[in-house]
């Protein structure tokens, strides 16, 4: 059984769907050739990707936001905005780094 829990171009690294494997087998020691079976238990998620604009009113207009955005350069796309007030933002793995998606 061959189980896929990351896929390294996508976001997070467990999302994306990997295409189904092609597998060639040489006869067995006894010359018989098993056919390996190939399916999929489980189709594949879509990963995130993109941007989203926030607006909060404020006089320069809205904030484009990446999907990936790290948390300082999100923290400061919102405290330079006039109508927001000074605010933290930290950045999770949900619900934890070995799940979700984000690991195995």
């Amino acid at each position: 059984e061959i189980r896929f829990t990351y896929n390294p171009y996508t976001y997070p690294p467990g999302a994306g769907d990997v295409n189904l494997l092609h597998v060639s087998q040489d006869p067995a020691t006894n010359n018989i050739t098993y056919s390996p079976k190939v399916y999929e238990l489980v189709k594949g998620s879509t990963g995130l990707s993109g941007s989203f604009e926030v607006d909060l009113h404020d006089p320069n207009g809205p904030r484009t936001v990446l999907f990936n955005e790290t948390a300082s350069r999100l923290q400061h796309k919102l405290n330079e905005m006039k109508t927001v007030g000074y605010v933290y933002v930290y950045k999770f793995e949900y619900p934890n780094g070995k799940s979700g998606g984000w690991g195995a």
